[in-house]
């Protein structure tokens, strides 16, 4: 059974409340099949939320669950999947704790000064330029 990691819509009109939920790729968004609830996304709340079950996200993601695009970016901005790139390098546990310790904090203060993907892009591409 091919597993994914996806978004399933269960708020209200015009407030929308993602639940995040291993399912069969084969089921709709919303057919309410799905083997197990993960967590909670809140798009509209400034900053956005996220509340997961850490262990049970990477219990899936180890059992090869493959997340969707938005999913994926939900996860790696938490760091979960930097911790399964490590874990596939063979990294202890310690190295992989410190590494996305730091990844969150690096987020967490980019979140809080603005820094948008594209302003991380641009200053990512002048440091390339530099080293040249």
């Amino acid at each position: 059974m091919p597993l994914t990691l996806r978004l399933r819509r269960i708020g209200r009109r015009k407030k929308p409340v993602f639940s995040i939920v291993a399912t069969d790729s084969r089921n709709a968004r919303d057919s309410g099949r799905y083997v197990e609830d993960l967590g909670r996304y809140y798009p509209l709340r400034q900053p956005t939320e996220v509340a997961l079950e850490e262990d049970r996200v990477m219990h899936w993601l180890e059992e090869g669950a493959q997340p969707s695009d938005t999913v994926r970016s939900i996860l790696s901005k938490r760091g979960y999947m930097l911790a399964m790139h490590l874990k596939r390098q063979g990294k202890s546990e310690e190295k992989i704790q410190e590494a996305v310790e730091e990844h969150r904090e690096e987020r967490a203060g980019e979140e809080e000064m603005g820094i948008t993907a594209a302003e991380r892009r641009r200053r990512a591409l002048e440091e390339e330029r530099e080293r040249v």
